[in-house]
């Protein structure tokens, strides 16, 4: 997780999906060529770092950013699956 714009604007998230939430103020941006906005309570997931551009947060702006690899989602369901067989086979007392 980060609260640095300098990190989103790195030119490789190494596979990572950026999930943005801005908490507070306003981020103005490009993506692919076109303008957009996030406000505050507002998220946005970036796949293609390379079509993000000009970013342009307002003097308030405030949120965070947590990079997810594509299989995380993957991995923690083999790592819950595995946690729910240990549960259910431990006896009872």
């Amino acid at each position: 997780m980060t609260h640095h714009l300098t990190d989103l604007e790195a030119a490789d998230f190494d596979g990572s999906r950026a999930h943005v939430l801005c908490t507070r103020g306003r981020l103005d941006f490009t993506f692919d060529g076109r303008p957009f906005a996030l406000q505050a309570g507002e998220t946005m997931i970036i796949v293609v770092r390379n079509l993000l551009e000009d970013l342009r947060p307002s003097a308030d702006f405030a949120g965070m950013c947590v990079y997810v690899k594509p299989d995380f989602g993957a991995l923690h369901r083999a790592a819950t699956t595995a946690y729910a067989a240990r549960w259910r086979s431990t006896p009872a007392l």
